[in-house]
């Protein structure tokens, strides 16, 4: 009996007995083919050779197969290799709606580490590793499988607060004044999702919080707000890119708590506090001109509220002002939900939500949704979605802190949530990110 594993010399591998049948070839390892063949002899001499076979040895089976989300778009899997006579390993993975595994990818010997990358959606990911050489494959590993992550803490905020405002321009987040344990503020703060990194940039000329942020062409205009003293009409313009304020045509009133949408290049600030009332009012202020006219009353006087604009469909943009106090009384909280129409200047009611102030909004493909807050009174960790077409509410995964006077920003179809006030009534920095294409 010969063998070989080059293909090209064989060797003598045992002799045995006459008619004997079966051979075991042990104390094997590694990747190669082992070629066979065998002869009959006798004192006389020996016979033809047998046909060729070949093979190569069952590689061991990966074990302790694990899948991890490292990001809201990355899964990792690790495993144990077992093997020595594995030329690759074979990925295959499924999701709740696949009826079948299907090849993900294939990986060199040894390897213990992959990331499946690219990935969305709100299905569990399941996962198998099996080893593989030219000629046979091994069982396939336990089953591993996660899910991708609703919501995400990212690096928080150099300066904790409360009550800011935020603007994006160029996939930047610029948040912007409010209030901590130092007092109100002027502090201007840049994050870069890309980079999950925090830069200071110039500051407000003017201390103030409970303020509202509208960005037209890559400026931001920080409007109204409380600097401790005076409620003040304030509006001064930020441009990112030479990092410096100037000063524009105040508000005709004097207003804090106010909220603010874009549409059209015009700002449209609604409601607000003055330290006596709450308003009803909708402010419309045009930077291309620096002047301010008025629209149609909302229905109903509140602050502390947000606002946010969607599409009812064909273009047709419309302004939400959501929730808010209406009164002097911090538990006077508010759940209404009114619509802005631009075209016939009326507002409309819509589907109410629960009541809620003091919290962020963001839109993405055309959803509003509402994270955090206070519900009569108390922070929560609420997150709702808004379907302007269906005028309906449904709630979403709760937002992993409870907090309050939080700010948002919207990049890449993802809300980022930043600082705050917490349970505690501490001023926190927190910065979580939330993928609503992940949430079921």
């Amino acid at each position: 009996m010969y063998a070989t594993t080059s293909n090209i010399y064989y060797s003598e591998l045992a002799k045995v007995s006459a008619n004997t049948t079966t051979y075991y070839h042990s104390g094997l390892s590694g990747s190669d083919t082992y070629s066979y063949k065998i002869r009959a002899y006798n004192s006389s001499g020996n016979s033809g050779w047998s046909n060729e076979v070949y093979d190569s040895l069952i590689p061991s089976t990966p074990s302790n197969l694990t899948a991890t989300a490292i990001s809201d778009s990355q899964i990792r899997l690790t495993w144990t290799d077992n093997s020595d006579s594995e030329t690759n390993f074979g990925i295959i993975y499924a999701t709740t709606s696949d009826i079948y595994y299907k090849q993900l990818a294939t990986v060199n010997a040894n390897t213990t580490v992959y990331t499946h990358t690219g990935i969305s959606g709100t299905d569990a990911f399941y996962y198998k590793v099996y080893a593989y050489n030219s000629h046979r494959v091994s069982i396939g590993s336990n089953e591993a499988y996660t899910y991708l992550p609703k919501w995400m803490t990212k690096t928080s905020m150099s300066t904790p607060r409360a009550y800011l405002a935020g603007g994006v321009v160029n996939n930047k987040i610029y948040c912007i004044g409010g209030l901590n344990a130092s007092g109100h503020l002027a502090t201007n703060e840049e994050y870069n999702p890309s980079t999950d990194t925090w830069i200071p940039k110039a500051n407000m000329p003017t201390t103030r919080s409970a303020l509202a942020v509208g960005v037209v062409n890559d400026k931001i205009y920080a409007i109204g707000g409380y600097n401790g003293i005076n409620h003040l009409p304030t509006v001064e313009e930020y441009d990112p890119i030479s990092d410096a304020w100037i000063s524009k045509t105040p508000m005709p009133v004097s207003r804090s708590g106010i909220a603010a949408g874009v549409i059209n290049n015009k700002i449209y600030v609604t409601g607000g506090y003055d330290g006596t009332n709450y308003y009803q009012s909708l402010l419309i202020y045009n930077p291309a001109s620096d002047t301010w006219t008025t629209g149609a009353d909302m229905p109903t006087k509140r602050a502390y509220h947000s606002v946010a604009v969607a599409d009812v469909g064909s273009s047709n943009y419309r302004i939400y002002a959501i929730g808010g106090l209406d009164g002097p009384n911090t538990f006077n909280y508010l759940g209404s939900n009114e619509m802005y129409d631009l075209d016939l200047n009326i507002w409309y009611s819509r589907t109410t939500t629960i009541a809620i102030a003091y919290f962020p909004i963001g839109v993405v493909n055309n959803m509003i949704y509402t994270s955090s807050g206070k519900y009569y009174g108390d922070p929560t960790q609420n997150n709702k979605i808004y379907n302007p077409l269906t005028d309906q509410w449904d709630y979403k995964t709760d937002i992993p802190s409870i907090r309050s006077g939080c700010t948002a920003g919207v990049v890449n179809n993802k809300i980022y949530v930043i600082g705050g006030i917490d349970i505690n009534f501490l001023y926190i920095g927190t910065n979580e990110v939330y993928i609503p294409v992940n949430d079921n």
